[in-house]
């Protein structure tokens, strides 16, 4: 049997990796934390193809339960165009839960020789752990502590989204409220689109967010 063929790196090939809750506080802000996400991944794929890169996709999302819904694939419209079609906010938050599973989904990928360079991990949620049995925040804080090569981005709402940030060492420049409402959503994805954009076409050495981005966002 033939070896497989080592795919060629490319430095712009990214692991875009979305953790997205579902709860029932995020009813209101649903329909532009959807179509965000789409936008996103539309902007990925322009970007891939234009840069001659690689656009691979872990996607994650809960709410009292977790569900890993694609791991590792190639960004495909016609898939994600519908990949939340009937999924709705319900159940609590087991963020610690899903968080901690993703990683751990992507570290097995990332350690095989086709794996891109750069991984992009988004968490995006509206309220605080309180649904989770797997793991703690303790052990989760752990494992983003050992991906100080990946590039974390924390998404919530008001205070919390610091003191939720700060608790699992994702750094406050990396750290936005943009949960707040669907307008301050919407704001916040065109911002990390850009973000992410820059960041692999090497513009940028990070995702995080500037001064005017926060601004921005948290005045909506």
């Amino acid at each position: 049997m033939p070896a497989k063929k080592k795919i060629k790196a490319n430095s712009a090939d990214v692991h875009l990796v979305m953790v997205l809750d579902r709860s029932g506080s995020m009813q209101d802000k649903w329909p532009d934390t959807v179509g965000g996400f789409k936008r996103l991944l539309e902007d990925q794929l322009a970007t891939g193809e234009k840069l001659g890169a690689r656009t691979l996709v872990t996607f994650t999302h809960f709410d009292t339960v977790y569900e890993v819904v694609k791991r590792h694939a190639q960004v495909d419209m016609t898939t994600y165009a519908t990949i939340l079609d009937g999924v709705y906010p319900r159940g609590m938050t087991a963020l610690f839960d899903a968080v901690g599973q993703t990683i751990t989904s992507v570290d097995e990928y990332q350690a095989t020789a086709d794996a891109p360079a750069k991984v992009v991990f988004v968490i995006l949620t509206d309220g605080e752990e309180n649904s989770s049995h797997e793991y703690t925040g303790d052990q989760v804080k752990a494992l983003i502590q050992g991906h100080k090569d990946w590039e974390f981005i924390y998404i919530g709402a008001g205070e919390s989204a610091y003191t939720g940030a700060k608790a699992l060492a994702v750094p406050i420049t990396s750290t936005i409220s943009g949960a707040t409402s669907g307008v301050a959503m919407a704001a916040t994805y065109d911002s990390l689109i850009s973000n992410v954009r820059g960041y692999r076409a090497g513009k940028v050495t990070t995702t995080a967010w500037t001064a005017e981005q926060k601004a921005d966002v948290e005045n909506k």
